[in-house]
């Protein structure tokens, strides 16, 4: 008798999370691009000013210390894999919402992948840095996680400025607070 109501208990949990994120799957299709920047988080200017320095360098030449101290630690990966749910958002508003380019198409897709290895590498670094905070007080190694996350967002603008001009200044604008 217990078996049964666990098992009915289970199946209506399952259908109500199956309408929850049917509701949010159609929720999702009917956002806006400003809806849309606004879920990025404010990293107070940390994650922009790394930004500019790839951009210059083409790499983050700091030690592990540095970095991790420069993206706000365990707070900054969060930021990054919350702003990198955004991106993905932003990615599929570009792409359905512009006209079927092949170039763009290719593109956007190119992107897309980067940004879910650049989720899987940040969910990997925050996984290891709550591991290690317990162990030791060495930082974890976060370079692949942060140069993964800034090079989407990097390619992301540049696709904007070569296919949806007109998304361009809100996103750099949004990026900047970042």
């Amino acid at each position: 008798m217990l078996q049964i109501a666990f098992q009915f208990v289970a199946a209506c949990a399952l259908v109500g999370f199956a309408i929850r994120m049917h509701l949010s799957l159609q929720r999702r299709e009917r956002r806006k691009w400003q809806e849309i920047l606004g879920d990025f988080v404010d990293s107070e200017g940390r994650l922009a000013a790394l930004s500019y320095q790839i951009t210059v360098s083409e790499d983050i030449a700091c030690p592990e210390e540095e970095l991790w101290s420069r993206i706000g630690g365990i707070r900054g990966l969060w930021i990054m894999f919350v702003n990198v749910e955004a991106l993905l958002e932003a990615i599929n508003f570009a792409a359905k919402s512009s006209q079927t380019l092949a170039p763009m198409d290719q593109s956007l897709r190119r992107i897309r992948a980067e940004s879910l290895r650049a989720r899987r590498l940040i969910l990997l670094a925050l996984f290891r840095s709550w591991m290690i905070v317990v162990k030791s007080p060495r930082p974890p190694s976060v370079t692949l996680a942060v140069s993964a996350y800034l090079g989407s967002i990097a390619r992301f603008g540049l696709a904007l400025n070569d296919f949806r001009p007109d998304l361009l200044k809100s996103f750099r604008y949004q990026m900047a607070r970042t």
